[in-house]
């Protein structure tokens, strides 16, 4: 299982709670399959949430390893989507563009 989500969640609720919930959630299926989580894309249409961006991966980083076993095949979580460059994004820079889907999935493929 892949997951990818974004960080366009502007809501009351802290952004902690949303990824505990959803790593706690993912959990239940580890050990049944391989779980790879993604971190979250930059955000090039709002470079005001650029640094709230890298202290949510670093969040789900420590979420993840606090929930054990992270070594494991089983459960990885994977940075690349934050090493991509700029022109794989669409001309807002909130999606990946074709071609960004293109190479993150080719790197995704040889990441596992």
């Amino acid at each position: 299982m892949i997951v990818k989500a974004g960080g366009n969640d502007e809501d009351d609720r802290p952004f902690q709670e949303g990824i505990s919930k959803g790593i706690k959630k993912i959990m239940k299926v580890k050990g049944k399959t391989n779980v790879i989580i993604n971190a979250l894309p930059p955000r090039y249409d709002r470079l005001d949430l650029s640094e709230k961006v890298k202290w949510m991966n670093k969040f789900l980083y420590g979420e993840v390893n606090r929930q054990g076993n992270f070594d494991n095949r089983d459960l990885q979580i994977n940075f690349e989507i934050e090493r991509m460059d700029r022109r794989y994004f669409t001309y807002h820079g909130l999606y990946l563009n074709k071609e960004g889907k293109r190479v993150f999935s080719e790197r995704m493929c040889s990441a596992s």
